[in-house]
């Protein structure tokens, strides 16, 4: 959970919704601490490529409110997963940390 704008935004919640949007294959956001604003997340997706070349923020502007859009998405090939086959946060964090 993140807090922006005085609302308390799931990360869960956000990183479903952005799993049913048509072309996502899979998708993981995280809290970006480079951003303008305590509370801003970055989503990494997984996208289908044959269905679309890319994803954008306006890509969800219509499925998430304004405090849940990410400020970034980034397009790997696949998230990080652990040992378990649970995707690591902590790798995509530091990751987000770069950007």
């Amino acid at each position: 959970v993140v807090i922006k704008s005085d609302l308390k935004i799931s990360m869960d919640v956000v990183e479903t919704k952005i799993k049913d949007l048509e072309g996502v294959l899979d998708a993981a956001v995280v809290p970006y601490v480079n951003g303008d604003e305590l509370g801003d997340t970055i989503a990494f997706v997984v996208i289908d490529k044959s269905a679309r070349e890319t994803v954008t923020v306006q890509d969800f502007a219509s499925e998430l409110s304004f405090a849940e859009t990410p400020v970034k998405v980034v397009v790997l090939n696949e998230l990080p997963r652990m040992n378990n086959g649970k995707v690591d946060y902590r790798a995509l964090e530091k990751e987000a940390e770069k950007i």
